[in-house]
């Protein structure tokens, strides 16, 4: 039988031992957290381009059937109003293909952010008992959870130290796209090279494919509600929506670069779920 000294000496040993295999069991899953996750992101930029791709090709091919029949592309073309609105059918997935890409470049950024606290433990330069430590699938509930008040000011519990300290840090990357420090042409100079092109890509089929109806409804003024009315009204509505899109959709991208949704600020956010309170 132990005496009390013994038991008090066996159980810190035995806690010793834990801490011990805790901290390197937390490296270990760093370790492996890091492979998987460097492998979804490579899967996710090539969902990316795929999307790209099909968008595109897509475009190009309905775009052909239209003019198939012509050797050459001239203004008469657009008095024709059944062409005219049947030019407008790529953008039935040239839009959503623009909001798929985006969205998957924050989910891309996103993992980035959470990358650099990976390297972080792994290099050492921050211990595994500085931080909780709850693996990704955890962490991203917990993001989730809080990401609102996170990018929303507004919205953020004041009572919430952790959230508040995060705020403050987050604050020169949460402004309003048109106030970030960085003007709106260093986007199309910025290093993401790849995002950029994508993005004006997108913008000139997006422009290529409205501009028949475009150029056919100033043409004629209100009196394209006379014939065709209700497509009319609806191909008004689509080129609308898709120079609307493509204004949200920059400031999406300029976040992505500079803002909410940079990298930089993904590691911040991700604060949340590493920092003790």
């Amino acid at each position: 039988m132990c005496r009390s000294s013994d038991t008090t000496i066996y159980h810190g040993c035995l806690y010793l031992e834990c801490s011990m295999a805790s901290g390197e069991g937390i490296i270990e899953l760093c370790k492996l957290e890091h492979t998987a996750l460097r492998r979804e992101l490579n899967q996710l930029k090539w969902c990316e381009i795929q999307f790209f791709t099909f968008a595109i090709t897509a475009t190009i091919v309905v775009l052909g059937l239209i003019f198939k029949n012509s050797s050459d592309l001239n203004l008469h073309y657009l008095e024709n109003n059944a062409v005219c609105l049947i030019s407008l059918v790529p953008l039935l997935f040239l839009i959503p293909s623009l909001w798929i890409f985006l969205d998957t470049a924050k989910t891309i950024s996103r993992i980035v952010g959470y990358h650099f606290w990976i390297e972080d433990i792994l290099l050492g330069r921050i211990l595994s008992e500085e931080i909780h430590f709850h693996g990704w699938e955890t962490a991203l509930t917990i993001l989730r959870e809080n990401v609102r008040y996170l990018e929303h000011t507004r919205d953020s519990p004041e009572d919430n130290s952790l959230i508040q300290a995060i705020l403050g840090d987050l604050n020169e990357y949460n402004k309003n796209f048109l106030l970030l420090k960085t003007s709106n042409l260093a986007v199309f100079l910025s290093i993401r090279g790849f995002l950029v092109a994508v993005y004006v890509t997108f913008v000139a089929f997006i422009a290529l494919c409205s501009f028949p109806f475009a150029y056919f409804a100033f043409q004629n003024g209100l009196a394209i509600f006379s014939q065709y009315n209700v497509f009319n009204a609806l191909g008004c509505t689509v080129v609308i929506f898709a120079f609307f899109t493509i204004f949200w959709e920059f400031a999406t991208l300029k976040h992505l670069i500079f803002g909410k949704f940079s990298d930089r600020a993904n590691r911040i956010k991700w604060r949340i779920a590493f920092e003790k309170r």
